[in-house]
């Protein structure tokens, strides 16, 4: 547009500290359908992130992104702890792999950050605080849960919680692509993909962001996949299919819509799909 002029926005830390640059040097129409269609794979009005798009002006942002590398002695990691920032950096910590374990509620007491490669040492639980479909947790219950989880069965020394503000697209496998790329920008060097990653209703496949990230190059990211978790109760643990050998009559299901359900009616699920000390920060929020 020959009216439009370029600028520069700063990042900053909450002292006020910049950290990067984006310099926007052009502003563009796009297509509404087109851009619905390869980002969601899909142009129905029932998708949130359809629904988003459609509901926003017509013209999209031209910017390149830089970092300011001299403030950061190592690949930092940022850690917002409720409203105290904390930053760490690889030199500061001594730590050489850390883990992004994405999601926006703890839903089931699993251990799966414990069980990661041995050279992984971080856990980070990142919960994004953004616009959300309808039902969701508020991000209060999020981010009330993710700390009392981590608080009683976490070692502080070696986990973060992290929080990345941004809205959820429900771009199921793309937006997994993109979280991956993001993550590796904080600094990560595993992501952990599971079920249905960044999906809502039944638009995708529920393994197809692993699939896709098996087929794009290296991003500099490792993924770590998991498949479904469920209780066994022979196995008496959280446990999936790859090492649980049990009929389903012994297996309870995590199910995020009836654990919201039962949460919102003011109950306490099963304690083996939701820790007491999750639920009863949830449900202290009223």
């Amino acid at each position: 547009m020959s009216s439009f002029r370029s600028y520069a926005r700063y990042y900053r830390r909450p002292d006020g500290t910049p950290i990067g640059v984006m310099n926007a040097d052009s502003i563009y129409r796009y297509n509404e359908d087109d851009v619905c269609a390869q980002l969601f794979g899909t142009n129905d009005e029932a998708h949130p992130g359809v629904r988003a798009i459609q509901a926003k002006g017509p013209f999209f942002v031209g910017a390149r992104s830089k970092r300011f590398p001299m403030l950061f002695p190592g690949i930092g990691i940022v850690i917002l702890f409720r409203k105290r920032p904390a930053y760490y950096s690889k030199d500061e910590t001594g730590i050489q792999s850390s883990v992004f374990k994405s999601g926006m509620f703890p839903i089931v007491p699993t251990n799966i950050c414990r069980n990661l490669p041995s050279n992984t040492s971080m856990a980070c639980s990142s919960s994004p605080r953004s616009e959300k479909k309808s039902g969701d947790y508020t991000n209060d219950a999020t981010l009330q849960g993710y700390e009392s989880l981590i608080n009683r069965y976490y070692p502080t020394e070696s986990t973060a919680l992290s929080m990345f503000k941004s809205r959820m697209w429900y771009a199921g496998p793309r937006e997994a692509l993109f979280d991956s790329i993001v993550r590796k920008n904080f600094g990560c060097t595993h992501f952990i993909i599971g079920r249905d990653h960044a999906s809502v209703g039944d638009y995708y496949d529920d393994f197809e962001s692993q699939e896709l990230l098996e087929t794009v190059d290296d991003i500099g990211i490792e993924p770590i996949y998991y498949h479904y978790a469920f209780y066994c109760e022979i196995c008496d643990e959280i446990v999936s299919e790859k090492i649980c050998p049990h009929d389903n009559d012994y297996h309870l299901e995590p199910s995020g819509t009836k654990l919201r359900e039962t949460l919102s009616a003011g109950q306490r699920p099963a304690e083996e799909l939701m820790r007491p000390e999750v639920a009863e920060s949830v449900l202290a929020l009223g």
